[in-house]
């Protein structure tokens, strides 16, 4: 497939692109060499950019949910209570202690 880089100023550096059916649809896909898998990220027409929107959202989604589970998993590791980074962070905020 073609690597696709920026497009029209989002940055989708590490997927690729197909086009099928006479390239009326691509198909907008990673490879994760390290442990050889294929992700297919969206499928769709070019019109508008939306297959391109589409894997973007879901690039930044994917992105936001492995830095929850990282922060979470830290939090495990150092034996604290485990709520929700959202909620931590939130009592860190109003100066509350995470035992209330």
């Amino acid at each position: 497939g073609e690597a696709l880089g920026n497009k029209a100023g989002m940055d989708l550096t590490g997927y690729y692109k197909i086009y099928i059916l006479k390239k009326k649809m691509r198909i907008i896909y990673e490879v994760k060499e390290e442990i050889l898998i294929v992700s297919v990220i969206s499928t769709g027409k070019r019109e508008d950019y939306s297959v391109y929107i589409q894997s973007y959202l879901r690039r930044i989604y994917i992105k936001n949910a492995e830095d929850k589970l990282k922060a979470l998993g830290k939090l495990q590791s150092m034996n604290l209570p485990v709520g929700s980074p959202e909620l931590l962070e939130q009592q860190t905020l109003n100066g509350q202690d995470m035992d209330d």
